[in-house]
């Protein structure tokens, strides 16, 4: 059990600092999200277009307008306000947990304890937000694939202090 909750805590700690960020210094979701919607101008149809050769050109536009477009080529602010709220909404148990169990240590707070299922679905979540607008960033799709870079569980094999005499 308390190998789960150290996971626990540190995977709601990572999607606390993913999508909100720390400080004004670090990158987050949310930041990304904000300066789209502040900028529509700055990630066009043309600019996401460009990243296509002629024949795809055509349908790179419909794809633009359909899933980030105002239908005047710019970003439709209000898209991203909306994912960025939705997702906030979505991972409100998440947020608190990272906020007041472990964070700031309020014993009061009761809770909910965080699954492995909720954290997988808002990792998944988070993935496909990414995913998104990470198209119209780069116009290259960007599966995020998890890949265990070992046998993890051997850890737990042997036991991490010896026994007693």
């Amino acid at each position: 059990m308390h190998y789960a909750g150290l996971y626990s805590d540190g995977q709601a700690i990572a999607i606390r600092r993913i999508v909100r960020g720390q400080d004004r210094r670090s990158a987050s979701l949310e930041k990304l999200l904000t300066a789209i919607a502040e900028h529509p101008d700055v990630l066009s149809v043309e600019r996401y277009a460009s990243h296509f050769p002629d024949p795809s050109a055509k349908a790179a536009r419909q794809d633009y307008e359909r899933r980030w477009g105002d239908g005047s080529g710019r970003v439709d602010p209000v898209k991203g306000k909306k994912a960025l709220a939705e997702l906030t909404t979505w991972l409100r148990a998440v947020f608190a947990h990272a906020d007041k169990r472990i964070a700031h240590i309020e014993f009061r707070h009761p809770g909910v304890p965080l699954t492995f299922a909720d954290l997988d679905k808002a990792l998944d979540r988070i993935g496909e937000l990414h995913r998104h607008w990470a198209l119209l960033l780069t116009g290259s799709d960007h599966e995020l694939t998890p890949v265990p870079q070992q046998a993890w569980q051997e850890i737990f094999a042997r036991a991490l202090f010896p026994g007693p005499g």
